[in-house]
């Protein structure tokens, strides 16, 4: 393990691979933690792989910062990390990790490779003309359920929403336990996320090569984000996983792969 000392504290990082592999920083989605990318690291395992536990996800625990949790905190640190590299990198993103992996691609050009992501969670260019927001409204409205002191009733709709009806009964306990734990930072930056209006044009200096990933099985709104991205970064192919869902990368982890694969030569 990792650490990087940030303007935002401590940012811990699962390191995998030879320390003088080519770099591949991997980014989680939310709710999650670096190691939903141990399958991915042992799939490349000549490349140096960091699986960094975003601030205030399961891997991280409970954010504890000053203001309300943001997807911008995410990316202000990582940049601070790639500050310290000094060498080229592939960013992999799922959901919420492929938002951040975009925009560190989009305003690192030189230093970012390679872009592989997996329904990143760009709401932004759903209101790009014409708008198109298809069911994000669901998890708009989802919102309007948040309790602080009952968080589990949020929690419910929005693991629903991402993967499906009834998900959140049949977690483990202790799964359902660990995303309760972090459920008050978990729900503010996804608020920011959904109600994000930023328009795709910040992502059109992006120059790495680019695969954006999206499963038949996902939410409309995930499918059309997936093809958005895909028009606003030039050279950027978008493929589809049949059968696979939002978790696609945990589910359908082997066909991910090879299309991660397609961007690291």
């Amino acid at each position: 393990m990792l650490t990087f000392d940030t303007q935002f504290g401590p940012l811990t990082v699962r390191a995998h691979g030879p320390a003088d592999g080519p770099l591949l920083l991997a980014l989680h989605s939310s709710g999650s933690e670096g190691a939903q990318w141990d399958a991915l690291a042992a799939r490349f395992g000549r490349h140096r792989v960091w699986a960094p536990n975003l601030f205030g996800h399961v891997g991280a625990g409970p954010w504890t910062g000053a203001d309300p949790l943001h997807f911008e905190t995410q990316i202000a640190a990582l940049a601070e990390v790639l500050d310290e590299v000094h060498k080229p990198v592939v960013l992999v993103g799922h959901s919420l990790g492929g938002l951040i992996a975009a925009r560190l691609a989009a305003s690192r050009p030189t230093q970012v490779r390679g872009l592989a992501l997996y329904e990143p969670v760009v709401f932004g260019l759903l209101h790009d003309a014409p708008p198109q927001l298809d069911d994000a409204p669901n998890l708009m409205r989802a919102f309007e359920l948040w309790d602080p002191d009952a968080p589990e009733v949020w929690m419910r709709a929005f693991v629903g929403y991402w993967s499906g009806a009834g998900i959140w009964d049949i977690l483990p306990p202790a799964r359902q336990a660990a995303l309760l734990e972090v459920a008050h930072g978990v729900h503010d930056e996804a608020k920011a996320v959904t109600f994000d209006e930023t328009s795709g044009a910040v992502f059109e200096t992006a120059r790495a090569k680019t695969v954006v990933v999206h499963g038949t099985e996902s939410p409309p709104a995930s499918r059309a984000m997936a093809e958005r991205l895909t028009q606003r970064i030039e050279g950027a192919r978008r493929m589809c996983i049949e059968g696979a869902p939002h978790m696609g990368p945990i589910t359908h982890a082997d066909a991910f792969h090879d299309h991660v694969a397609t961007v690291l030569g």
